[in-house]
């Protein structure tokens, strides 16, 4: 007589327990983007609901006077995709901006990936704007997310985007340049570049008299000959030239050539730094009986320096890093830190990266490929309005 409520305490605990598997299913499921439908009304859109009312009411109103169409979405997951993938399914299905401008902006912002991203739509997606949403995010929304402060990281971000974001907005183009590359910084202790002819570096008895010899053109013309041999004769010549002796055009006797030690009393600070670092060699010959001398500059063929923007020696050394690898979806940026082993000057630029061709399928099967339009074959246009490439910024927090 004590069995029923054993079997009703058993039942209820096969019913909690399949609650339980339902809701990790749902879990795991993540969030279902195709059955996500455009904000009705306003241009924010928060599953996640995480955002304040007032930092809804500050994206509305950052927008409320653009002239291009701006949706800020916030979800607590991407649904198994990655959030650029996720937010360029949104905007296509969506149709965000004008069909004929194809100028509208989609601000994702995934809570479980923790990431944040810029699509912008094909008729706004240049390197300017491109460049400009890197920068938002990087500056107005990733510091206070770190920060715990998500909604008003999001607000922010939106507020910069209308500020900023679009060329012939508040934002002129000097502005972008100033952020994109950064200011030159020359060391305290750099010394300025010594001129060619600087009495420091020459006796003052006597006050040599450098001559710089253009050998670099002569014996060119050995190497327009045809045939592996006519090429190594105009090498072999070539060499000779730059290296032969040479007569004293004063006292008509042969000049005494000097080592790579004895010539550097002859050689400025930045050619001392060219020879350390191997772009150039410098020959010289001096006349045993007169103050006369003569240099001979030979560059180096294959070298990875170039000339330094600040003291013109050719001691300046690129080293280049990967900041945005390039997509078939959207371009790269690549930070350029050039540095002059000379002076200490240093500068960094940043420079685009194209997008990587499409891998096409040269089979027939029935898996998908996204071909040359990537992911725009994704979810359609349900407005028939604008499309995107899934260019813009993007961070993770």
């Amino acid at each position: 007589m004590h069995l029923a409520p054993v079997v009703r305490s058993s039942h209820h605990v096969r019913m909690r327990a399949l609650g339980l598997l339902v809701l990790c299913v749902s879990l795991v499921a993540g969030l279902d983007f195709d059955r996500l439908n455009r904000p009705a009304a306003g241009r924010v859109l928060d599953p996640a609901t995480r955002l304040t009312p007032e930092a809804v009411q500050r994206c509305q109103a950052a927008w409320a006077t653009s002239a291009h169409r701006l949706i800020v979405v916030v979800v607590p997951d991407c649904g198994g995709r990655t959030p650029r993938e996720a937010g360029l399914r949104l905007f296509n299905r969506w149709g965000l901006g004008s069909a004929s401008r194809n100028d509208g902006v989609l601000l994702l912002v995934a809570v479980a990936e923790r990431r944040a991203e810029f699509l912008l739509g094909d008729g706004i997606d240049d390197d300017a704007n491109v460049l400009r949403s890197q920068v938002i995010i990087d500056r107005d929304m990733l510091p206070l997310f770190r920060c715990g402060d998500f909604a008003g990281a999001v607000a922010s971000g939106a507020e910069a985007g209308a500020r900023e974001l679009f060329s012939g907005g508040a934002a002129p183009a000097t502005s972008v340049a100033e952020v994109d590359v950064e200011s030159r910084v020359v060391p305290v202790d750099t010394q300025p570049p010594l001129p060619v002819q600087d009495s420091s570096m020459v006796p003052p008895a006597g006050s040599f008299r450098t001559e710089f010899a253009a050998d670099e053109a002569s014996g060119l013309g050995w190497l327009l000959g045809g045939g592996l041999g006519a090429l190594v004769c105009g090498f072999g010549t070539l060499a000779w030239l730059r290296r032969r002796p040479r007569t004293c055009p004063s006292c008509q006797v042969q000049m005494v050539r000097l080592d790579e030690t004895a010539d550097d009393a002859h050689l400025t600070s930045s050619q001392q730094a060219e020879e350390t670092v191997g772009s150039v060699d410098y020959l010289v010959w001096a006349c045993p009986t007169c103050p006369r001398v003569t240099i001979a500059r030979i560059g180096a063929w294959f070298t990875r320096y170039h000339a330094c923007a600040a003291c013109g020696a050719r001691t300046a050394s690129d080293r280049t890093t990967v900041e945005q690898q390039a997509t078939e979806l959207s371009k790269g940026l690549e930070r350029i830190d050039t540095r002059c082993d000379h002076c200490g000057h240093r500068e960094v630029r940043h420079r685009t990266v194209p997008r990587r061709q499409p891998q096409r399928s040269s089979g027939c099967g029935s898996g998908s490929s996204l071909g040359s339009s990537g992911f725009r074959s994704m979810g359609g246009s349900s407005g028939g309005g604008g499309r995107s490439s899934g260019r813009g910024g993007g961070g993770g927090w």
